[in-house]
Formats: structure tokens, sequence, C-alpha cells
């Protein structure tokens, strides 16, 4: 009986392994396309305004990015978004003390709820047709833009998009699969 536990174990551990290392793949994938996409935003955007160096351009994403933190997402995203941050912490540091204290039927739903934080927080993000029209409504009402908007392409931008929505429902899965696999091993575990 110890040893088909043990190997129901060794057998939900190579299955989260596998999950993982498929997981951090695909954000591997997210990120190199996401730094692409950048430094072309970034070359852009050294075109279209030569008078700024570098701290005057980093500056001025920071301020695009509040700005639209503060303008486009809404209070309940911000208040989500906070506490997902929050979340994630707490249940770090709880997955910790799990792991200190043996406490190994714990860990599995937890390492299931921040994938799930995962998908959420992929999800709240503001869609890219939004944040198009979010600009262009700015740039007609701004037509002096004083915050120096700069669009890129919608194709790399519908690049990045998809990629995105790849990822929340890659992380939706990942956090079903193991919460499904954990409450197996523990019902498992309990009739032995």
């Amino acid at each position: 009986m110890k040893t088909t536990v043990m190997l129901l174990l060794l057998l939900l551990m190579l299955i989260l392994t596998t999950i993982y290392v498929v997981y951090t793949i695909r954000v591997l994938k997210y990120k190199k396309i996401s730094r692409h996409i950048r430094s072309e935003k970034k070359a852009l955007d050294k075109k279209t305004f030569p008078d700024l160096d570098d701290n005057d351009l980093k500056y001025r994403r920071e301020n695009l990015a509040l700005y639209q933190r503060v303008y486009l997402n809404s209070h309940s995203q911000r208040i989500i978004q906070l506490s997902v941050g929050l979340l994630f912490i707490v249940l770090c540091t709880i997955a910790v003390l799990a792991l200190i204290l043996s406490w190994y039927y714990m860990l599995f739903p937890l390492i299931s709820i921040i994938y799930f934080l995962f998908a959420l927080s992929y999800h709240n993000q503001p869609s890219l047709d939004e944040e198009l029209a979010f600009w262009h409504d700015y740039l007609d009402k701004q037509p002096n833009n004083e915050l120096k908007v700069n669009l890129i392409d919608s194709n790399s931008a519908y690049t990045l998009e998809n990629v995105k929505d790849k990822m929340k429902k890659y992380s939706l899965f990942s956090g079903i699969f193991v919460l499904i696999f954990s409450i197996w091993a523990f019902i498992v575990t309990q009739t032995l």
C-alpha cells in the first residue's frame, strides 16, 4: 500500500513538473515576443521623438502606463489587480510554510490557486481593442499629444494579444489539472 501511495505521489510530481516546464517554455516565448515588440516600439519612439534621450523615454513610458492604469482601468479592475498581487504573496508564503512543515496535502491546492490567479491576472487586463480605442480617443481629444503617444502597428499588437490569450487559457487549464490531481491524490491516500 505504501508503495502505491509513493508511486502515486511520484506520478503526480512528474505530471506537475511537466506542466511547470511547459508553462515556463510558454512564458519564455511570451517574453521573447514581448521583448521583440518592445524593442520595435523603442526604435519607433526614438525615430519619432529624436529630441528625447533614454531617461526621457523611460519617464514617458512610465507616464503612459500610469495614465492608462488610471483612466482606462476601472476601479474594480484596480482592486482586483491589487488583490491578486497580495493574494499571490500570501499564497506563496503559505506554500513555503507548507513545505517547511511537511503539509504536502496543502501544497498542490495552493499551486492550483496560484495558477488560477495567473489566469485572473491575464483576464483582468484590458483587451487590445479597448487599449487601441482608448489611445485613439486620447489622440482625437488631445491633438498636441502632450504624452507623446506613439502606437505600434496592429499586427504586432494582435500577436502579443494572441499569446496573452494562450497564456490565460494555459494557466486556467493548469490550475484545473493540478486541482483535480491533488484532490484525487488526497482521496487515494485517505482510502489506503
